[in-house]
């Protein structure tokens, strides 16, 4: 049976995705500071038809690691027919049958590209991070009226209730590494190397601290 992907590849490919190599089910795009990317994940279901699930993500560049294939999958969101829902919310995503690829690849144009490009703005992706560090309970509304004209849409973004994971300090040292704002790369380096108990986490990032403090000192 075909795929949603293999339905919607022509579209995609016009929106400047391509397919992974390693990864049939998933496409990206490559941008400045993240890849964006566009996968399908399939399960079977009691009814015996194979329904996927469309997301939607970045995964960050990370400019301390040379391994691409390693890189963080640090935005998700789950696509449904009038929305691209954040993660966080664990909500339960809208599973594809066949006849639903139509509208499913209509959400994805209008829904699941512009929540890709607006969550790429790193501007907008570190004021979720550091809001939802500082707050731990949601995102500020501010973060919705400062999105674009024709992102401003009930469909588009839900409120989500963010958790505190300590991934969020990871990401925004690179972001900052990458914008040459030395001191607040470290401090989100150096909060998230305190999480860590394990010898070899503590080591790659006091590895990551040292090249930092030499770029804040060069």
């Amino acid at each position: 049976m075909r795929s949603f992907l293999q339905y919607a590849e022509r579209k995609i490919e016009g929106w400047g995705f391509n397919r992974d190599p390693t990864e049939s089910s998933v496409f990206e795009r490559d941008c400045e500071y993240f890849l964006q990317s566009i996968e399908e994940r399939s399960s079977d279901w009691p009814d015996g038809i194979d329904k996927g699930m469309v997301v939607v993500g970045l995964v960050l560049k990370d400019s301390f690691n040379d391994k691409p294939e390693t890189w963080p999958l640090c935005m998700r969101g789950d696509l449904f027919p009038d929305k691209v829902v954040n993660a966080e919310l664990n909500s339960h995503p809208w599973r594809l049958a066949p006849d639903d690829f139509p509208s499913a690849l209509d959400a994805l144009e209008r829904y699941g590209v512009p929540w890709v490009e607006h969550w790429s703005d790193v501007r907008n992706i570190i004021r979720y991070y550091e809001t939802a560090l500082s707050y731990g309970v949601r995102l500020a509304d501010e973060g919705y009226r400062q999105a674009p004209m024709h992102l401003r849409t009930r469909s588009l973004f839900s409120r989500v209730k963010p958790r505190k994971p300590p991934g969020f300090h990871y990401y925004l040292s690179v972001l900052y590494f990458k914008l040459n704002d030395i001191p607040s790369a470290l401090e989100h380096a150096q909060a998230y190397r305190k999480i860590h108990r394990e010898e070899h986490d503590i080591a790659e990032w006091d590895r990551r601290i040292q090249l930092i403090t030499r770029r804040g000192s060069a």
